[in-house]
């Protein structure tokens, strides 16, 4: 059995993951953690289920080794395969398609931030005023 997402593709009969054409070597928790992610098709793996199914048990510690596992496997992934891995803050992973093509609210390398600090209110005070703007298109 075999699920494709994007660039990266995993066969559960030969624990192999290609990100891209190219063969990614994984642990064995970490290509167990990918297949159970990818296998719940866009649905939220908790961290307690994830935990139960790599270790058998959920402990104080099992968030920590996660996002330590995680992070290994983002790493190995590339920025390519680690497109895809979606952190659920304060619940789980789950498996995304990345975005095609850049967002037009994407910050661009060069250009003025639209979250802009005005200058009409006097910093001695300790106050600031947040105002938005559109970045000069260029």
């Amino acid at each position: 059995m075999s699920i494709q997402s994007g660039a990266l593709a995993i066969d559960r009969e030969r624990y192999e993951v290609l990100v891209a054409g190219e063969l990614v070597r994984l642990t064995y928790q970490e290509f167990n953690a990918l297949w159970f992610i990818a296998a719940r098709e866009g649905r939220v793996a908790t961290y307690d289920e994830l935990a139960r199914e790599l270790w058998g048990n959920v402990d104080e510690r099992a968030r920590r080794r996660l996002a330590v596992l995680m992070s290994r496997l983002r790493v190995k992934l590339g920025p390519t395969g680690a497109a895809h891995l979606d952190t659920v803050t304060r619940v789980g992973y789950r498996l995304t398609e990345p975005p095609t093509s850049r967002s037009s609210t994407t910050h661009r390398p060069g250009a003025t931030s639209p979250l802009t600090r005005s200058k009409t209110v006097p910093r001695s005070r300790g106050l600031t005023r947040w105002s938005w703007s559109t970045p000069p298109r260029g």
